[in-house]
């Protein structure tokens, strides 16, 4: 970090120094109170998949939607259980307001991995969208099981349970 001191020299002139300090930070002690479990998922995918998966990234990153789709569709036609694959092309269609493909795609995802917010997050978005409403509610308070402190979860809860007229719960 950079100090200036500066102060008034001879005949009212300004003088100025700069010069350098070091700071030696510390870790703080963490407390084990807040401390996270979580869950790592891994799953071995064949190189041709994970190649074309992250083309598909490259593309949805730089909008091409339409290309980073269809490679997400090539990526799951060269192996069907590709958990990230499913997920974010689940996504994906939920952004294009297409709810059944997503439903289809995030219920297959959550077959293979059942422990991801995202996942569980977009298959509640899909099924509110659908008006699904106990199935909207499930998932959502599934996504709320997994991160407590989404704000996203918690309003998606709320407003699947106002939606299948559980009033007392929403509030």
């Amino acid at each position: 970090q950079e100090i200036e001191i500066a102060g008034i020299g001879i005949s009212g002139r300004s003088l100025g120094d700069n010069i350098q300090k070091d700071f030696y930070l510390k870790q703080k002690k963490q407390d084990l109170g807040k401390v996270e479990n979580k869950v790592v998922f891994t799953q071995e995918i064949p190189e041709e998949a994970k190649a074309v998966f992250n083309r598909a990234v490259s593309d949805l990153e730089n909008k091409k939607v339409e290309s980073g789709i269809k490679e997400l569709e090539n990526a799951l036609q060269i192996f069907p259980d590709y958990f990230l694959a499913l997920e974010r092309l689940g996504l994906e269609r939920i952004k294009q307001q297409k709810y059944e493909d997503a439903k289809k795609l995030l219920s297959e995802a959550v077959k293979i991995f059942d422990r991801s917010f995202n996942t569980w997050y977009g298959l509640g978005y899909a099924n509110y969208s659908l008006s699904l409403s106990q199935e909207a509610v499930s998932s959502a308070e599934k996504a709320v099981s997994l991160n407590s402190g989404s704000i996203e979860g918690l309003l998606l809860w709320g407003v699947s349970l106002r939606q299948d007229k559980q009033y007392e719960k929403a509030e």
